[in-house]
């Protein structure tokens, strides 16, 4: 009998044979059971199979409907494992769209958010310049889009958008002042050190008036084809250089290294810049005026005019080197400044301060240190009017 039992099929081709061994095992028990008899263990095994119960070929059967069974069983898992894997797949893929789909419409409301507050603040931007909500609804697309760009591109713009994006050039007038020396003068503000001319306060000035009837002008053209520029020299243990009154002495685009021109040598400049733009004004050295005929000039145009950093006593002698033409020794004031003079009052002057911003000074100590500062020690109130 045990020989028969052996040479029953199992139909589990998968497992190694001590499984099916245990199989076979677990089926005779089965079986067993079924017929009313308790085997008890492997050993019992003998009694078993000589006890009248047992019927080969009914084990047999026994067997092949228990795999039988146990196939359509593994059958219906898989079927089933194999359906909740497809119906989990389809869940992922509907749930990766509805993300997907989340993701572009939040999006899409960002942009269109990002939109509004660009159009609204350009809106308000062009409040500030004089446009009104009745005039805003008066224009259609085309024109809206055309004012926006037009204002994006206009002097208080650029000027208020320059102080705002740099602190040191923040400045101490209101925006409402802005817009009236705007209006009176077209000019543009212009940061020294946005532009990389840490001590070019003298040319940057300069572009600031060019730039009412020449808005692109820019201070790296001014320094690279129009300012005559000197180095300074070592021989025989002193340093020489030229004289600041012509020349631009060193390199303003270099913290180290640059030092300045005043008003004759930044005059003959800006002819050269209008003559060759064929901007029809003329540059005119004003240095050594009047208070009185200062302001005068200041009613009709801009003055560029020379003073000290934040109105500080002069400081002569902190750099000194010789004149070749009179081998004298020269010295040079290290905190002189220069800007832009645009408006006035009894007890104020504002200027547009290329290193601070638009700033209003009390007017009194601002003559002082006009009249205190220049090339030499004797030749002061250095001014320039173009006109």
């Amino acid at each position: 009998m045990i020989k028969r039992a052996h040479k029953l099929k199992i139909r589990d081709v998968s497992e190694d044979e001590l499984a099916k061994q245990n199989k076979k095992h677990r089926y005779l028990m089965q079986y067993a059971d079924i017929m009313g008899e308790k085997p008890g263990d492997a050993e019992s095994y003998k009694y078993f199979t000589e006890n009248s119960v047992y019927n080969p070929e009914k084990m047999d059967d026994f067997f092949l409907m228990q795999e039988a069974e146990n196939l359509r069983e593994t059958e219906k898992s898989r079927k089933i494992s194999l359906k909740n894997n497809i119906t989990l797949r389809f869940q992922g893929i509907n749930l990766a769209l509805v993300f997907v789909v989340m993701v572009t419409g939040y999006i899409i409301l960002g942009f269109h958010h990002l939109s509004e507050d660009y159009i609204g603040h350009d809106v308000q931007n062009m409040r500030t310049a004089g446009l009104t909500r009745a005039d805003l609804k008066s224009l259609d697309n085309v024109a809206f889009d055309q004012q926006v760009y037009d204002y994006k591109n206009s002097v208080i713009y650029r000027t208020i958008e320059t102080l705002h994006n740099n602190l040191n050039a923040a400045g101490n007038v209101s925006e409402e002042k802005i817009k009236e020396l705007t209006s009176k003068f077209n000019m543009l503000y212009i940061d020294q050190h946005a532009e990389g001319m840490p001590n070019g306060c003298e040319i940057v000035s300069l572009a600031m008036v060019i730039s009412r009837d020449y808005r692109d002008i820019t201070v790296q053209e001014i320094s690279e084809n129009y300012l005559e520029k000197k180095t300074l020299i070592y021989s025989g243990g002193l340093r020489f250089g030229d004289d600041p009154t012509y020349y631009y002495i060193g390199d303003p685009e270099k913290s180290q290294g640059g030092f300045g021109i005043f008003a004759p040598g930044l005059t003959d400049t800006a002819n050269k810049i209008l003559h060759s733009r064929r901007i029809p004004r003329a540059a005119q050295d004003i240095s050594g005026c009047s208070d009185e005929e200062l302001f005068e000039y200041v009613s009709q145009s801009p003055v560029i005019i020379w003073y000290t950093l934040n109105l500080h006593p002069v400081r002569w002698g902190a750099a000194t080197w010789h004149l070749p033409e009179t081998n004298r020794a020269y010295s040079y004031p290290l905190n002189q400044h220069c800007a832009v003079l645009v408006d006035y009052t009894d007890t104020t002057v504002t200027v547009y301060d290329p290193t601070f911003g638009i700033l209003e000074y009390e007017r009194d100590l601002f003559l002082r240190r006009w009249s205190e500062i220049g090339p030499f020690k004797d030749v002061t109130r250095q001014a320039v009017i173009i006109h």
